[in-house]
């Protein structure tokens, strides 16, 4: 069900993400980006400036929509989302998408003092030259970052299970996913819950009512 008049198009393999927007009513396409983000840093090593640069930088990385799949009015404006997720342990390590299942179970145990987790997102709104045979923002580029932080509790005896229960945590940064079944687990929150899952929704309203979104 949708109750806006476009879609949003989120170009994000993330089924955590995908579910948010369509739990907010929201009708959304899913695209593909190239961007290869591990090999993304910056000087400061802050996680908040690194979600925030690779989300800017899987916006460039986007693969745009054949024109002739889409409503008339979406060439002429198309709303656009990526987002990146980071997970900062107590002790500051950063960390990302495990790199195997032994390297979920290291991650989880590495969290069970508390954890930040840092998101950011970029919104961009693009629209069709026919003259140019391409896409082109249409405005300014919106890109914000939001962090949360949560205890996740999993003893040892119950990594194997929660695992079980919730295999999407393999491919979420942390080796953590809260939703659904991995909620048996999280003992406290302090932020936006939405900023946890890894796609912080305020913020996100805000975002696309300024490239026009809700006109």
């Amino acid at each position: 069900m949708s109750v806006y008049k476009h879609r949003i198009f989120l170009a994000s393999g993330s089924k955590s993400r995908l579910k948010l927007l369509q739990d907010a009513y929201f009708e959304v396409a899913v695209l593909d980006q190239i961007c290869d983000e591990r090999s993304v840093t910056v000087p400061s090593n802050n996680p908040e400036d690194l979600v925030k640069l690779i989300a800017d930088i899987k916006m460039d990385c986007v693969i745009m929509p054949q024109v002739e799949t889409l409503a008339e009015h979406e060439c002429e404006g198309l709303y656009i989302v990526t987002a990146d997720s980071m997970v900062e342990d107590m002790q500051g390590q950063v960390h990302g998408k495990p790199d195997d299942y032994a390297d979920a179970i290291k991650k989880i145990k590495s969290m069970r003092e508390g954890s930040f987790v840092h998101t950011g997102f970029c919104v961009e709104k693009r629209k069709y030259s026919e003259l140019k045979q391409s896409w082109e923002r249409v405005g300014e580029r919106y890109n914000s970052v939001d962090s949360a932080w949560c205890f996740l509790d999993i003893p040892d005896d119950k990594i194997e299970l929660y695992l079980t229960v919730q295999p999407i945590a393999v491919g979420c940064a942390g080796g953590m996913a809260m939703e659904g079944p991995g909620g048996l687990f999280v003992r406290e929150i302090r932020g936006a819950y939405s900023t946890l899952i890894g796609l912080p929704l305020h913020q996100l309203k805000d975002a696309l009512d300024a490239v026009g979104f809700f006109d």
